[in-house]
């Protein structure tokens, strides 16, 4: 029941990392791009000096991601809670 217990909570938290991590990756990507002057192209996902590019939002560009994501998380925090239920 704990090893259950553990493998539940781990989905619940491991998708919602990644998203952190991925968010966290590309934020860097364009403070680093527009601190030297460029645009970023959220498109192709590159720094470009020559033209400027509109701005996309994170939840926008990344339906599928986000989505995939937290229905899996959900579904590890649904499960953890159905598995602590039952230890009681």
């Amino acid at each position: 029941m704990k090893t259950a217990l553990i493998i539940s909570i781990t989905i619940f938290i491991l998708p919602l990392g990644y998203i952190a991590k991925d968010y966290g990756i590309e934020f860097l990507a364009v403070d680093s791009c527009l601190d030297s002057g460029g645009s970023y192209d959220y498109e192709k996902y590159e720094c470009d000096k020559m033209e400027n590019h509109p701005y996309t939002a994170y939840p926008k560009r990344k339906k599928a991601l986000i989505s995939t994501c937290l229905t899996l998380s959900l579904g590890g925090l649904v499960s953890s809670l159905l598995i602590k239920r039952r230890e009681i």
